[in-house]
């Protein structure tokens, strides 16, 4: 019994078939991908949140860094628990 892969078309052939012009959508994504596009406000925004998250640790190694008030690594509290208080001694 031959293999799937060794009976179904390729998807060129499948492309073929339909009469899409594979390598035509290919160059496309490719320029696509290649294309220079400035970043987003809110990815900026990310980017500086987690550098300073990273610098934190990096100054505190052993300490507990909170964010939001949760201890890193810890899971969220339940639903209508109350807040965790912050750790100062850290």
């Amino acid at each position: 019994m031959p293999h799937p892969f060794d009976t179904h078309p390729t998807l060129a052939q499948r492309a073929a078939a339909l009469g899409v012009n594979a390598q035509q959508i290919i160059q496309q994504a490719l320029s696509d991908l290649l294309e220079r596009r400035d970043a987003s406000v809110e990815m900026v925004s990310l980017e500086e949140e987690v550098t300073a998250v990273e610098n934190e640790l990096a100054r505190r190694p052993g300490g507990t860094l909170r964010i939001n008030d949760q201890p890193l690594g810890e899971p969220p509290p339940p639903a209508g628990a109350e807040p965790a208080s912050p750790d100062r001694t850290a």
